[in-house]
């Protein structure tokens, strides 16, 4: 929403669907690049109809990670941001990257362009679309407790 206000073409339009708290269908359309992801429970992950492979990276040093600073300003969530800026920069991964959108950077991972994404403090909104396209092209979504709580 802050990139989409200040006219920042880092946006996406997310729609997550889940049935009995089992997400089940993922779509993000990127205007300002005119892709659209799309996973189904079950029957893969695509962007503009081409199946989408998560990477197999497991060398960290070959890695490239994105995060996200995220909007919580509150003291205690910024002291866990640096710190947890601290614990990725300690990792020597290839680059750490903050791109803008926490879904478009899923979606990153998704195509295999991004080897991981971490970030803390996410809504179901954020990830919800975003995390059944990951799994569906492959990836792996850890630490999903947001999506029973929103």
């Amino acid at each position: 929403t802050c990139n989409f206000v200040h006219g920042v073409p880092v946006v996406a339009v997310c729609i997550g669907c889940a049935v009995n708290k089992e997400l089940e269908l993922g779509i993000i359309y990127s205007p300002d690049d005119c892709k659209l992801y799309t996973g189904r429970k079950g029957h893969g992950a695509f962007c503009n109809g081409q199946r989408l492979w998560a990477s197999r990276q497991t060398d960290i040093s070959k890695a490239l990670i994105v995060t996200e600073v995220g909007s919580n300003r509150d003291p205690v969530a910024v002291k866990q941001l640096f710190t947890n800026l601290q614990r990725l920069l300690k990792l020597q991964a290839q680059g750490i990257r903050i791109l803008g959108s926490a879904a478009l950077d899923l979606c990153h991972v998704a195509v295999g362009d991004v080897d991981a994404f971490y970030q803390f403090g996410l809504h179901c909104w954020d990830i919800a679309a975003a995390a059944v396209i990951v799994r569906e092209a492959g990836g792996i979504v850890m630490d999903t407790s947001v999506l029973g709580g929103d």
